[in-house]
């Protein structure tokens, strides 16, 4: 397998990558005789055709047609949201919704926003003027979910799972509050990490998580979650067991599943 970089749209005149493939990657990389790139044992899942106006689909497309049409072909994680304002104060909450703004209503190329759930307390009041700010200024499906007790932190993530788009292959999970530069670095890797460099993960964090007692912000991998689970859950698994998904991952003895990408 080799990805050959010579009829690529993104790549420019200079042989420079628009979307900075070849510094990203650790894939070797060979030149050809025109010293045109070739990189070894990948596939780019940006690489698109420089003629590809020329396609049958495409015969008579105007110039914006066609930017769409590109714009569509650009790779894409589909993600649920999930801000965990748990005896939080709104205002933490506003805080971060309004920082994903971006990423909620689909700005972002190469992530498609499903769904936003917002976990809440069931003692929490107000909760009416926070719908309100909800339906004026998120434009993608949303929810919110209460919780009357929280049991622990592993708890708190399985819950929310069950309230999230059953379709989507990623969730990304913020605690209300949180640091606005790491959130956006966990952000930036998730994209580097599943679409540029390609390698496998449950968790993807920057310092804000320990499976046990810190579920700050993280991206998760829902596929490799759940075969993580489903191969790894034992008879006597508890969610009382603030423990649980920190055992799953022990029994599957892969703690590089785990990427903590401040490290």
């Amino acid at each position: 397998m080799k990805t050959k970089c010579k009829e690529c749209l993104y790549l420019s005149e200079n042989k420079q990558c628009a979307h900075n493939i070849h510094s990203l990657i650790h894939n070797k990389i060979d030149y050809d005789q025109q010293a045109y790139p070739e990189i070894k044992e990948y596939r780019c899942l940006y690489a698109f055709p420089k003629n590809f106006n020329t396609h049958p689909e495409l015969e008579d497309s105007t110039p914006d047609q066609l930017e769409k049409f590109r714009l569509s072909k650009i790779p894409k994680i589909k993600i649920s949201i999930v801000v965990d304002g748990f005896k939080k104060s709104y205002e933490e909450i506003y805080k971060t919704i309004d920082l994903l703004i971006p990423i909620i209503n689909n700005d972002n190329h190469n992530i498609v926003s499903t769904d936003l759930c917002v976990l809440l307390c069931s003692e929490q009041k107000d909760k009416l003027k926070f719908v309100e700010y909800l339906e004026n200024n998120v434009k993608i499906k949303w929810k919110c979910s209460s919780m009357r007790k929280c049991l622990n932190l592993s708890h708190k993530f399985l819950f929310s799972l069950q309230h999230i788009n059953q379709y989507s292959n990623m969730v990304l999970y913020i605690k209300a509050g949180y640091s606005a530069i790491k959130t956006q670095r966990i952000i930036d890797e998730t994209v580097n990490i599943s679409l540029i460099n390609q390698r496998p993960y449950v968790f993807l964090h920057d310092d804000s998580l320990d499976l046990i007692d810190q579920f700050d912000c993280f991206s998760c991998n829902l596929i490799n979650f759940k075969t993580l689970k489903r191969h790894n859950t034992s008879d006597t698994d508890t969610q009382v067991d603030k423990n649980l998904i920190y055992e799953w991952v022990s029994r599957e003895n892969k703690p590089e599943l785990i990427i903590n990408v401040n490290k």
